[in-house]
């Protein structure tokens, strides 16, 4: 019997903690209120009322508020296992929603607090603030500091010391010895999002191999015959007969499908309008031509161009609609399939379903300047879209502003309570679910692409295009070094790099190019002998990489 111990802190965007927030924990997906403990061995405590919505909360004061935040933010409480009275099991997922009035709210969904052991705490940081000379700093200490013009820097201090012109970080003399660059932020952060899953690749399902919560595997079924992707629910010693995934008697208790490929098939040719002629007596319908099977999963991108409708014949009966591929997690869509040829001529038949959309997602920001102070800032960001992060900075400091009014989807205005001047960052980086189309008109729907992510071994030098944009490279295989030459810069190319073998992994930017401090054209490498280090790099500018992730040691030159 025991009880599961949850922690976190709420900060506001500027990392600085938010005191006596109310918050609320539920069951995952619901309003029902979870059954929660004071501490590790204490007494039980009621829940929120379930008959209140989130907003009634708003302001609320009464006996039913447990939990509030305190001055550093942080909050607390303990559930109870399944052995333990009104306790759960470690299946049972929890959301945890918190408000503070005048300031801000939020919600975690589908959070897992009850598990089977719990795991070591992690290494804690210590946010200073902007860097000061003549101030004292110790390790895991992070600080914030304008290096050049507007951008602004996070570094974490990695040896104790006393802050002087040598250690300026990024730019001191020493400052190397004494800091090591977190991110750079390239100006205006973007608010924080909300934490999501980590999941592992783990390639294909092999019988008696132990596999974990998260881990991701494809498998073929034999009782389909499709290449499918699957992610563990629950930790377990693979067996062949019990849960081989899409066939085992017991699979879908240890995995969940995420995605489904189709096979290869070849798109009808488009057939030629048949010209008009005299009406005789009616004849029979031709036949439906079968569509051709769903097409191989598309190189993850930008949203796929639907397929150009087919010129119908006089009459003719529409070809059936193509089967669309299953929509892959977080992958951009694929190009829709061109249309299916027109039937023979006869009587009109029903038109095919349109496909499913994969998942749509847009990205593009817009950098505002206020020279003269104003109380009201007009900004025509030409975005096309209301779905944005704004984030306000005067001088060193953020700023909140007294309202943002989204005019239209290009436009917005900011006011404050007295007239500034400073900079706005706009960033539209939100993923969509793609609409489903509409059937087509006489000829069959083209079918939908996949939204996986396309990995590549690549065992000797390669230079990446930008077709290949959210591709994940390895080594596997590789006998020496693996040199990755970077496409001219452009904002949103996204590329990760996973170094499988020993020998050094190196990725290079093009002529004029940086990534994050290398020199023009430099590039940035990992050469220990260790594998399964990875990196992921992010275009923000035509002449900029960031490294937007990186396990193990990489070193830019």
């Amino acid at each position: 019997m025991g009880r599961a111990h949850y922690w976190n802190f709420i900060l506001d965007e500027d990392g600085r903690p938010i005191q006596n927030a109310e918050v609320w924990v539920y069951l995952a997906g619901t309003s029902t209120a979870a059954e929660l403990y004071n501490s590790e061995s204490g007494s039980f405590i009621a829940g929120p009322p379930a008959t209140h919505t989130f907003t009634s909360y708003q302001g609320q004061t009464d006996s039913t508020q447990l939990i509030k935040s305190d001055e550093n933010g942080y909050f607390e409480f303990w559930v109870g296992d399944q052995e333990e009275i009104n306790g759960y099991s470690p299946t049972q997922k929890f959301k945890v929603k918190w408000f503070k009035a005048g300031i801000a709210s939020g919600e975690i969904d589908y959070i897992n607090i009850v598990v089977y052991s719990a795991g070591a705490d992690g290494q804690g940081f210590t946010y200073r603030s902007t860097w000061t000379p003549g101030v004292s700093y110790d390790p895991y200490d992070v600080v914030s500091h304008n290096v050049s013009g507007s951008e602004i820097y996070s570094y974490i201090c990695t040896l104790d010391h006393i802050s002087s012109s040598d250690t300026i970080p990024g730019s001191g003399a020493s400052w190397n010895t004494y800091w090591d660059l977190l991110i750079n932020t390239g100006g205006t952060s973007g608010s924080s999002g909300s934490s999501g899953l980590s999941f592992i690749l783990e390639g294909a399902w092999t019988n008696s191999t132990s596999y974990s919560l998260n881990d991701v595997v494809n498998n073929t079924p034999a009782s389909t015959g499709l290449y499918t992707t699957y992610i563990c629910n629950v930790s377990h010693i693979s067996d062949l007969s019990n849960d081989e995934p899409g066939d085992g008697v017991n699979w879908e208790t240890y995995w969940y499908q995420l995605s489904e490929s189709g096979s290869s098939g070849s798109s009808g040719t488009m057939g030629t309008a048949g010209s008009g002629g005299t009406s005789g007596s009616g004849g029979t319908s031709g036949s439906s031509g079968s569509s051709g099977s769903s097409g191989t999963m598309g190189t993850a991108g930008s949203g796929g161009t639907s397929g150009s409708g087919g010129t119908s014949g006089s009459g003719g009966t529409s070809g059936s609609g193509g089967t669309s591929g299953s929509g892959g997690t977080s992958g951009s869509g694929g190009t829709a399939g061109t249309s299916g040829s027109s039937g023979s001529s006869g009587s009109s038949g029903t038109s095919g379903s349109s496909g499913s959309s994969g998942l749509l997602v847009d990205a593009g920001s817009y950098n505002f300047t206020q020279s003269s102070p104003l109380s009201s800032w007009s900004v025509n960001h030409s975005l096309g879209r209301k779905i944005i992060n704004v984030e306000i900075a005067t001088g060193d400091y953020f700023i909140q502003p007294d309202t943002i009014n989204f005019v239209d989807d290009d436009n917005l205005t900011i006011t404050f309570s007295e007239a500034i001047s400073g900079k706005a960052s706009i960033i539209a980086g939100s993923g969509t679910s793609g609409s489903s189309g509409s059937s087509g008109s006489s000829g069959s729907s083209g079918t939908s692409g996949s939204g996986e992510y396309t990995v590549e071994a690549k065992t000797t030098d390669y230079s990446v295009t930008s077709d290949d944009t959210s591709k994940v490279f390895t080594t596997e295989g590789a006998g020496a070094q693996v040199t990755f030459s970077l496409p001219t810069a452009v904002a949103g190319l996204t590329y990760t790099f996973c170094k499988l073998e020993t020998h050094s992994l190196v990725v290079s930017a093009y002529t004029g190019d940086y990534i994050n401090d290398s020199s023009s054209g430099g590039s940035i490498t990992n050469s220990s002998a260790e594998v399964t280090n990875s990196i992921n790099i992010v275009g923000v500018s035509s002449s900029l990489w960031i490294v937007n992730n990186a396990t193990g040691t990489w070193t830019t030159a």
